[in-house]
């Protein structure tokens, strides 16, 4: 199987998931191979968030059973053995190593791209320096490393896709 490694990259509620989801299932028509879905979101974190628990059951509800389920937590690279992967909500996963060094986190991340790109890989970043410069250094910090990490992640792909509005743009 030739790689392929493919990015939806859009805002909160761009449609980005949805978009990723439904080229997933269109890529995996023509292989025999095991999905699958990558979660960067822990679910031990919003055990008590009843509105990040609709969204988490909202994405579930739209994924065939057939698609394996693994939460990555702050190991990324390891993952990119899989033979179809669908990773959904990078920013989360840059959320959690938000704390470690900056150079770490892209070295993971781009081990993982380079692992990524020998599979079928469509991964959804999230953007988030949209706005204005935040107040919070920790915001700033977040905010840096994610848009840091959505380039060594852009850089690997063979298809980036910008999301807005439900509507997809190819930029690369």
């Amino acid at each position: 199987m030739k790689g392929k490694l493919i990015v939806y990259l859009g805002g909160i509620r761009s449609g980005k998931s949805r978009l990723a989801e439904a080229r997933f299932a269109h890529e995996l028509k023509k292989l025999r191979v095991k999905p699958v879905y990558l979660a960067t979101l822990d679910t031990k974190l919003i055990r008590k968030d009843s509105q990040m628990q609709a969204r988490l059951l909202e994405h579930r509800n739209r994924r065939p059973a057939s698609w394996e389920t693994i939460e990555i937590g702050p190991h990324l690279a390891t993952h990119a053995a899989h033979p179809a992967i669908l990773l959904d909500g990078l920013g989360l996963w840059v959320a959690l190593r938000n704390d470690d060094k900056p150079e770490l986190v892209l070295a993971e991340a781009k081990a993982f791209a380079e692992g990524a790109k020998r599979k079928l890989a469509i991964l959804v970043l999230d953007e988030v320096g949209q706005g204005g410069i935040s107040a919070s250094a920790s915001a700033r910090h977040f905010v840096d490393l994610n848009g840091r990490v959505n380039q060594v992640i852009a850089a690997a792909a063979q298809e980036v896709w910008r999301v807005d509005a439900g509507i997809a743009v190819q930029i690369r």
